[in-house]
């Protein structure tokens, strides 16, 4: 997503769905929009995500968030 300058206004636990494969499907994109993001943006929009998981879920919540960050690792995104 950030990879393709969409910034999610409203990126918190609740926007996220899970299929029965495990994929991610993100919605509630009506605040979005399309643009350069700086890489403060990705990672405040990212750490935003990380306290509704937290909130949410609780501990077993990071471990959705720990996946996250490794996968951005390896983007080069975070």
């Amino acid at each position: 997503m950030h990879q393709a300058g969409v910034w999610h206004a409203d990126l918190n636990a609740y926007n996220i769905l899970l299929d029965r494969q495990g994929a991610a499907w993100l919605i509630d994109f009506d605040r979005g929009r399309r643009g350069k993001l700086t890489p403060r943006q990705r990672r405040d929009n990212l750490l935003r995500l990380r306290r509704s998981l937290l909130k949410v879920a609780g501990e077993p919540g990071l471990a959705y968030w720990q996946g996250l960050e490794q996968a951005y690792r390896r983007l080069g995104e975070a």
